[in-house]
């Protein structure tokens, strides 16, 4: 029993991540060391409690714990202070604390599952608790996303997808799009754009076997061409996001209003994150709304 003490097992994805391969050397009866400065803690049976993560010059940067072979917490230091510590439950992330350097706390995040899948995220930061529910298709994809601030609904998203797994259909509080062809390379060749005052916006976007060459506009029976080919932008093909990163985004557009729009802009808070998102609208609009009035 005492020799298998020696052998350190630890998830093989812990493993992976630390690029462990050096043997393991006997620090104390409860207390393991590998070369390459992994500090696994076993209890008195030999399971492993808790594996911590050091540079080379000693300094903690995370501690891994375990209840039972899974995962419970993980918490990341930064300058030997606690900067972070999260919760599982079940392999899922559950739980997550962000601390100042101060020691006193940031924010926290809450996540919830159902069958594997995502259902919501909550942030609770300067008072403002803000919520993202997500709910799903009989596909297991994400049919709408509902973001509240404060416990009060702001935004509504629905999603529709084609047999690829694309969203084509889009809708929320301020517009409704709908994609009508994609080329074999997942382009946008045409969709339409309604808002909430019914002001339609079609674009149709031309191809050539040397690639793209310009796209025609509508906007309310006005038409326009212009090259450009962020209209042509499959990210609005793709999946919605379910993970911290959304409520960045949400936070970083939540209050955004459109007189202030170019100022957050230029600080590089808005700006190219909205572009990267599915069905980066509220730009696109400003500028098609933009090209329209010249016409």
């Amino acid at each position: 029993m005492l020799n298998s003490y020696y052998k350190l097992s630890v998830p093989e994805e812990l493993v992976a991540y630390y690029n462990v391969t050096s043997p393991v050397s006997r620090m104390s009866d409860k207390s393991y060391q590998f070369d390459s400065d992994l500090i696994v803690c076993r209890d008195a049976r030999g399971c492993v409690t808790s594996v911590k993560y050091l540079t080379p010059d000693k300094e903690l940067l995370k501690e891994v714990f375990y209840k039972g072979e899974s995962v419970c917490k993980i918490n990341h230091y930064r300058a030997n202070k606690l900067y972070s510590t999260e919760g599982y439950k079940e392999g899922l992330l559950v739980l997550k604390f962000i601390f100042k350097a101060s020691g006193h706390l940031a924010y926290s995040i809450e996540y919830e599952y159902r069958d594997g899948n995502m259902t919501s995220i909550r942030k609770k930061c300067d008072g403002r608790d803000i919520l993202i529910e997500y709910h799903y298709d009989d596909f297991g994809k994400i049919s709408e996303r509902v973001i509240y601030l404060n416990n009060t609904p702001i935004l509504e998203q629905n999603y529709n997808y084609d047999n690829l797994g694309r969203i084509v259909e889009y809708s929320d509080n301020n517009q409704h799009i709908e994609v009508y062809k994609i080329s074999d390379k997942h382009e946008l060749i045409s969709y339409e754009i309604t808002d909430k005052m019914g002001n339609v916006i079609t674009i149709e976007n031309h191809f050539t076997e040397s690639g793209y060459v310009c796209t025609d506009l509508i906007v309310n029976g006005h038409s326009a061409q212009v090259k450009d080919t962020s209209y042509v932008d499959n990210i609005m093909l793709k999946k919605p996001y379910t993970s911290e990163d959304d409520l960045d985004f949400i936070i970083a557009n939540l209050f955004q209003r459109e007189d202030t729009a170019h100022t957050k802009n230029e600080t590089g808070t808005v700006g190219n994150v909205i572009e990267q998102r599915v069905l980066p609208l509220s730009m696109r609009k400003r500028l098609l709304y933009s090209m329209a009035s010249k016409v």
